[in-house]
């Protein structure tokens, strides 16, 4: 059979349907429940590819109605990478700033606002984000990925993203892959050159099963 993105189980527009799993065993509604108790700001911990982001898009999903509505109840932020590539193609701290204020002129006070990418920011625009322009008067409620806990920030921690191998078997077979050749590459992967990121582990898959 001829390999192509449609047919891959790796494909990007497939693992995106996977559906965020926590660590702690307990479904959305008990997460959910402890997140208004911190009183709708926190952060959301773990390392690269441990699933922050998939956590924020599903979360993004949950506080946004089925029915399209004039005001958003949740906007989710990806603060764009700046390198020296980048910067000539024009993502400057003043094009990180513009993009924010142009993504937050949409919120209102019964907006969530999820961000993700966060340490992509300088320290004084990750305090004036999260204190000033993000503030509990301002939006609804506060969720960023960070891929450890900032204490400057004054944001509790809400979910520990900790992906095992367990986790890894699951979602391969949530995939529908069920050659065990695959199951044990992920495995071998996972543990030397992933090193325990499920993210980079389906990229090396992706590319290994199309080849």
């Amino acid at each position: 059979m001829h390999i192509t993105a449609a047919n891959n189980p790796f494909a990007q527009q497939r693992l995106e349907q996977l559906a965020y799993r926590f660590p702690d065993g307990l479904d959305w509604e008990s997460n959910l429940t402890r997140l208004h108790f911190l009183n709708r700001r926190a952060c959301v911990v773990g390392a690269r590819g441990t699933g922050k982001s998939t956590l924020l898009r599903e979360l993004h999903r949950r506080l946004n109605p089925i029915a399209p509505c004039v005001s958003p109840q949740s906007l989710l932020l990806e603060i764009p990478r700046r390198s020296s590539i980048a910067d000539r193609c024009g993502t400057t701290r003043t094009g990180q700033l513009a993009y924010l204020h142009a993504q937050l002129s949409e919120a209102n006070p019964q907006t969530w606002i999820l961000v993700d990418g966060l340490e992509r920011l300088s320290w004084p625009d990750r305090w004036r984000l999260t204190r000033r322009w993000t503030g509990p008067a301002i939006c609804a409620g506060l969720v960023v990925a960070l891929h450890r806990q900032q204490p400057l920030l004054r944001l509790p921690q809400w979910i520990h993203t900790q992906p095992t191998a367990e986790l890894l078997a699951a979602l391969l077979s949530e995939l529908g892959v069920t050659d065990r050749h695959w199951h044990q590459r992920a495995q071998q992967l996972w543990g030397t050159a992933c090193r325990h990121s499920i993210r980079d582990v389906f990229r090396r898959l992706y590319d290994e099963y199309k080849s």
